[in-house]
């Protein structure tokens, strides 16, 4: 582009000089100088639509380059690129050949707007070469570690900021288990409730995973376990599964939970024990506990 205006000043700086020669010639210089401001208008304009024409020019090339990517990187995960293949391809997205890799997957809004704007930029600061598509309603992600601790520095990169509910795979040393990796991302992504943010990392939360893995098995775990506290009003329920869910979060502690909820630890007992009523389960029971946390996460998760 700098070239171009350059060769644009001097090619108007030229005209500009013949003209003067001539209007000597044949004593016009005052004719010439009234019309000046034009001349140069008549450059700058044109100067303007060769700048424009040329960045539309980049940008379509820009299109197409990211068009290229995404192809290659689609091929990647999908697990359909032939393996004498597979170099050449990492290549040309700027990935290391020998790393540890990690497969992300993000949410897009309804707009489908970049879930998470920047990122590439932000990873490659961190010294962490990543390529990005959008596939199947989600933006996914490759990303290539050369060491353990750029795994953790790449997690911790991902895990920043999150808009959107993101879900990060095992590591994978070889490519050709990046379609199992692509399944751990998009499973980890739906272990965090739809109305939340957050981010989880596939292996982190076992139990999730077993109930987004099986949708119908979680439903009928919700039914068959909270079935009567499901079917209250959501005024009346949703305190029930709150003070639940707080119970389990401070590890049993009633006092605890009632902090958390910001009311009377009274009122945390009474709550379990409608919950008890209704379910015919105990917290107090190890099992029953067992049962009411893992309906109560199908609930979140459904």
């Amino acid at each position: 582009m700098a070239g171009l205006l350059h060769a644009y000043r001097l090619a108007g700086l030229q005209l500009w000089e013949e003209m003067i020669a001539r209007s000597r010639v044949s004593q016009r210089s005052e004719s010439l100088l009234r019309v000046s401001s034009s001349v140069w208008g008549i450059i700058d304009e044109y100067s303007n639509a060769a700048a424009e024409s040329y960045r539309e020019v980049i940008d379509d090339l820009g299109r197409k380059d990211q068009q290229a990517k995404s192809v290659m990187l689609l091929s990647l995960l999908e697990g359909e690129t032939a393996h004498s293949e597979v170099s050449r391809l990492v290549r040309a997205l700027n990935l290391p050949e020998h790393a540890t890799y990690l497969v992300v997957a993000a949410e897009l809004s309804g707009t489908g707007a970049d879930p998470m704007p920047g990122i590439a930029t932000r990873l490659r600061a961190a010294g962490i070469a990543s390529a990005w598509a959008t596939w199947k309603g989600e933006f996914v992600g490759l990303l290539g570690c050369t060491s353990e601790s750029e795994v953790a520095i790449a997690v911790n990169v991902v895990a920043k900021r999150a808009a959107s509910r993101r879900g990060i795979s095992r590591s994978l040393i070889s490519l050709a288990d990046a379609r199992d990796a692509v399944h751990q991302a998009r499973v980890s992504l739906r272990c965090t409730p739809r109305a939340n943010i957050g981010v989880r990392r596939f292996g982190s939360a076992p139990l999730d995973v077993l109930i987004v893995n099986d949708p119908s098995a979680a439903s009928e775990l919700r039914t068959d376990v909270l079935g009567p506290v499901l079917e209250l009003e959501p005024r009346d329920r949703a305190p029930l599964l709150d003070t639940l869910e707080a119970w389990f979060a401070a590890e049993g502690s009633t006092a605890e939970a009632a902090l958390r909820l910001h009311c009377h630890r009274n009122t945390v007992l009474y709550r379990l024990s409608k919950l008890t009523e209704l379910t015919g389960r105990s917290v107090s029971r190890p099992s029953e506990a067992a049962e009411l946390y893992a309906a109560m996460r199908a609930a979140r998760l459904a």
